[in-house]
């Protein structure tokens, strides 16, 4: 069976244990029956570029370029993205370079996991969980 890709905006500075560790990823999934051990089975996780970008001035991560993430893309992404059964987007960087693709596949976009997007989460948490859970329903 195929599986769901999640594609963000690119790995963290520092490696994690699990894709997405440090994130709120995980706390959703299980809002949604699905537990951080299931989530390696049913998902398969990557970025709009496969390297870190670096940092910007005020502390947060640079956005890679554009020609970053076409390269990735000519590379490996479009590949995992044909292969893939359904994607969900995670922020705002991967999502308007997504949409700049011609993709045949169920498709969702949310805000990104990250713990600085709480509030929002919280503003919109029925919503981002059933469109997730939409997604993955069977």
């Amino acid at each position: 069976m195929d599986k769901i890709l999640i594609i963000g905006q690119a790995p963290p500075a520092n490696k994690q244990l699990m894709p997405y560790d440090s994130t709120m990823l995980y706390e959703w999934l299980e809002r949604v029956g699905v537990s951080k051990n299931d989530a390696l089975d049913i998902f398969h996780f990557d970025a709009v570029y496969d390297k870190f970008p670096g940092y910007n001035s005020n502390g947060g991560h640079l956005k890679p370029t554009e020609k970053q993430m076409d390269d990735y893309w000519e590379r490996e992404l479009r590949q995992r993205v044909n292969d893939c059964k359904s994607i969900l987007v995670l922020g705002a960087c991967a999502r308007d370079y997504l949409k700049t693709k011609n993709i045949d596949k169920p498709i969702t976009f949310t805000i990104h996991p990250s713990k600085r997007n709480y509030s929002l989460y919280l503003k919109n948490k029925e919503s981002i969980l059933n469109e997730i859970k939409t997604l993955i329903a069977p």
